[in-house]
């Protein structure tokens, strides 16, 4: 895009140059940062492994160095890029916490330098022994490691379907084949084969082949996922074909855990695991621990290794379909009665689908806020935000996490409030509203957070 508004901009001054032309050198320059650019890179990062910390020294003319003591890592993340596997290269990723400043990439390494990396994390706080060298680029499970899950082809096809990536991925899969067919003139080929066919099925053809590519999609990208435990109970997490990832979740860095069941997982009995840490960003991609599997496993793995945060599952499959299904048809039903009655009013259509739009956003952000539940548990320190409407989620977080709590109120009934909101950070700023909230909760809250860090107020008005 860039290259095209360039070409533009110089036919436009130079009358007598042509697009192609300026494309052309466009693309030469372009060519060259590609083949200068790593080595460049390569040469002005410098990484040395000690130790109390890891050293990172960059720059060519200005040099910055960082330390990174290994006690103060919270996270380890090795990639595998299909070009670095064909290399045997790996990259890793040393986060302190979330932002660019707290992360140190070591791009095409080898598996000595990564395993003397896992190896001073697993030994920084000297209570764990250290482990023995893993294979983060074959992905084979290491004596050392023992299986607590692993995800077949037929979980994560229903994976696929369950979290909608099957439609996202197989759009964009269906969009890529027609703009490379428009591009080499296939389209009236296409269109001479399929002309006689009835758009119905033309239609259903093409929406399979979308699913169909969206799973396939999904398959190569968490090719054989598993979730493993290394002798000092630390988490490991792999995946991937072409690009393996593999993930360690530290205990002492995890700051909140996460349930998640959409209306097609509290439909067929499964749910998703994920972890909030102090790296942890908006996206659960890096910190999810199980993407998604039976209930039953779900909660097994929870409770086995995150017991300081998990809550047992019990009642979370009996209600729960029939109270989403009916609060769904509750957010679907004013969208539509405006829509019909926008139709009838002869409006465009794309006022009519803005007011449907408008309409079911505002219901389900209403509905959403009203199912919100704020919840302390005392025995173990936590706060739990739980939201039961067209999908559930429970969020169970640290005390140290959360750092403030609000809540408003009527002046004529001030113990009465009606709405209330938490503060937390894992990874980054986070907040919790609800609408309605317990009041005896709340006071709970209030009452523990104040009595733990001096900073932790409640704002009321």
């Amino acid at each position: 895009m860039v290259a095209l508004v360039m070409a533009v901009a110089l036919t436009q001054a130079s009358p007598g140059t042509s697009i192609g032309q300026v494309l052309a050198v466009v693309g030469t320059i372009y060519l060259v940062v590609l083949l200068v650019e790593p080595p460049v890179r390569y040469s002005a990062n410098r990484y040395a492994i000690t130790p109390e910390a890891l050293l990172h020294d960059r720059g060519v003319t200005h040099r910055t160095m960082r330390a990174i003591p290994w006690e103060s890592v919270s996270a380890c993340q090795v990639d595998t890029p299909w070009a670095h596997r064909m290399l045997g290269l790996h990259r890793v990723t040393v986060s302190q916490a979330d932002g660019e400043e707290a992360r140190v990439v070591i791009r095409g390494v080898r598996a000595p330098v990564v395993d003397a990396v896992q190896r001073r994390l697993t030994g920084a706080d000297g209570t764990r022994t250290p482990q023995a060298p893993s294979s983060p680029a074959t992905g084979a499970p290491h004596a050392s490691r023992t299986l607590i899950h692993r995800a077949g082809r037929g979980e994560l096809a229903v994976m696929s379907l369950a979290h909608g990536q099957a439609v996202v991925l197989g759009l964009a899969l269906v969009m890529s084949v027609w703009e490379f067919a428009d591009q080499f003139g296939l389209l009236g080929v296409v269109g001479v084969l399929v002309g006689d066919v009835p758009i119905v099925v033309r239609g259903t053809v093409g929406a399979a082949l979308a699913l169909a590519g969206g799973v396939v999609a999904t398959l190569v990208r968490y090719h054989d996922f598993r979730i493993e435990r290394l002798a000092d109970g630390t988490l490991v997490s792999s995946y991937g074909l072409f690009a393996r990832r593999e993930r360690r979740f530290e205990a002492a860095a995890v700051r909140g855990l996460i349930v998640h069941r959409n209306p097609v997982e509290l439909a067929v009995g499964r749910a998703r695991l994920g972890v909030l840490t102090r790296d942890s960003e908006a996206r659960m991609s890096g910190n999810m621990v199980i993407p998604s599997a039976p209930l039953a496993t779900v909660e097994a793995v929870a409770l086995a290794h995150f017991g300081h945060l998990a809550q047992p599952f019990a009642g979370l499959d009996e209600q729960l379909p029939r109270r989403a299904a009916g609060l769904g048809a509750l957010i679907v039903a004013p969208a539509a009665m405006l829509g019909y009655a926008a139709f009838a009013q002869g409006l465009r259509i794309w006022v009519v689908l803005a007011t449907v739009v408008a309409a079911w956003l505002l219901t389900e952000g209403v509905v959403r806020l009203m199912s919100t539940e704020f919840a302390w548990d005392g025995d173990r320190d936590l706060v739990h935000i739980t939201t039961r409407s067209t999908h559930f989620r429970r969020t169970s977080l640290r005390r140290h996490a959360v750092h403030a709590i609000g809540s408003t109120a009527w002046r004529s009934v001030p113990d009465r409030r009606w709405l209330a909101w938490l503060g937390a950070y894992a990874g980054q700023p986070r907040r919790y509203i609800a609408l309605r909230p317990n009041d005896r909760d709340i006071r709970a809250i209030t009452q523990a957070l104040t009595t733990y860090p001096s900073h932790t107020r409640e704002t009321h008005r």
